[in-house]
C-alpha cells in the first residue's frame, strides 16, 4: 500500500450552506418514514455526512465524467457531491429500494439536478461503464474485480478498521496499488485504486 495522505475538511461556498442545510431537513424528514440513515445518526449530521461526502471531491479529477453510486440510499455521498459540483460531470445513483429511491428522485426535482440519474439495479443502466464507482458502506473491496468492467477507478468510504477489509483481500497486486485518505473531520478513510493497477 502507498502513504496514507490526509484530506483537510472540504470548503463549502456560502451560497451552498443553505442548499445543504435544507438537504438535511429533507433527509431527517425522509428518515421518520424510510430509515434512509437511522435516527440515531441526525446529530452533527453536517460533519459526518455532508464534510465526509465532499471530502471524494479532491480525488477527483477532470477525466472522471461518470460517477456511479452504488447502494446511495440518503444520496450519500452521490447527491451531496452533486449538489456542489459545476462541471459537466454525471452521477448515476443505484438504489434497489423502491423508498429510498424515491427519496432520490424527490430530490433530483427538487434541486432541479440534470446531472443525476437514479436507477434501480446496477450495472442495468442505458451508461454500463463509469469513470470512477463510488459506495459508501455498500460494497467492499471484496466486489471490485467482480465489478472491474464497469469503472476505471474505485473510491470506497471506509471506517478505521479498513485495514482489517484489505488484509481479507486474497490480491498482493491491489493491496500494493490501493491508496489510502485519511478524512481529517473524523475517523473515516478512502480507499481508491485504479482497476489496471490493481487487477491483471
Amino acid at each position: 500500500m502507498k502513504q496514507l495522505i490526509e484530506l483537510e475538511p472540504y470548503k463549502i461556498s456560502a451560497n451552498k450552506i443553505d442548499l445543504y442545510d435544507d438537504y438535511i431537513s429533507e433527509v431527517c424528514k425522509w428518515d421518520k418514514l424510510t430509515d434512509l440513515i437511522g435516527a440515531t445518526e441526525n446529530n452533527d449530521f453536517f460533519n459526518r455526512h455532508i464534510l465526509n461526502c465532499l471530502s471524494l471531491s479532491f480525488l477527483l479529477n477532470e477525466h472522471d465524467k461518470v460517477i456511479f453510486d452504488i447502494g446511495s440510499g440518503a444520496g450519500l455521498p452521490g447527491i451531496v457531491l452533486a449538489l456542489s459540483d459545476e462541471s459537466d460531470r454525471q452521477y448515476v445513483l443505484f438504489e434497489k429500494k423502491y423508498q429510498k429511491r424515491s427519496f432520490l428522485l424527490n430530490m433530483v426535482a427538487r434541486y432541479h439536478l440534470k446531472n443525476v440519474i437514479v436507477a434501480e439495479q446496477f450495472p442495468n443502466v442505458s451508461r454500463e461503464t463509469c469513470d470512477v464507482l463510488t459506495s459508501r458502506a455498500f460494497l467492499g473491496l471484496s466486489h471490485m474485480e467482480k465489478y472491474k468492467t464497469y469503472y476505471k477507478r474505485f473510491i470506497l468510504f471506509k471506517g478505521k478498521n479498513y485495514h482489517e477489509e484489505i488484509a481479507v483481500v486474497n490480491n498482493q497486486k491491489m493491496q500494493d496499488n490501493l491508496n489510502i485518505y485519511k478524512i481529517s473531520i473524523d475517523d473515516s478513510f478512502l480507499l481508491l485504486g485504479d482497476k489496471n493497477e490493481c487487477f491483471t
